[in-house]
């Protein structure tokens, strides 16, 4: 699968988020704001994995061409298993 560069910019944003928060551990900041911050990476990682589940199913209806319901039926159903692990 192709991983555009959208998804990649997310993910580094968030590796920074989570060094931020490592920071701020090392510093002894505030528990809420530390889990404020946690809260904030979690929500993240959660839209970067609900794009990238709707991207896999663009690509696989596209290569499947919706001619083949079993196929559709298929990749449908493993993306709520995908979404069900991520949740």
């Amino acid at each position: 699968m192709h991983y555009d560069n959208d998804l990649i910019l997310r993910l580094h944003r968030i590796a920074g988020q989570v060094n931020g928060v490592l920071r701020m551990m090392e510093e002894g900041r505030e528990c809420q704001d530390v889990v404020t911050q946690l809260s904030a990476i979690r929500n993240a990682t959660e839209r970067v994995t609900v794009l990238m589940i709707g991207r896999y199913m663009a690509q696989c209806l596209r290569e499947e061409g919706s001619q083949d319901p079993e196929a559709i039926e298929r990749h449908i159903e493993e993306a709520v298993r995908m979404l069900v692990r991520s949740s």
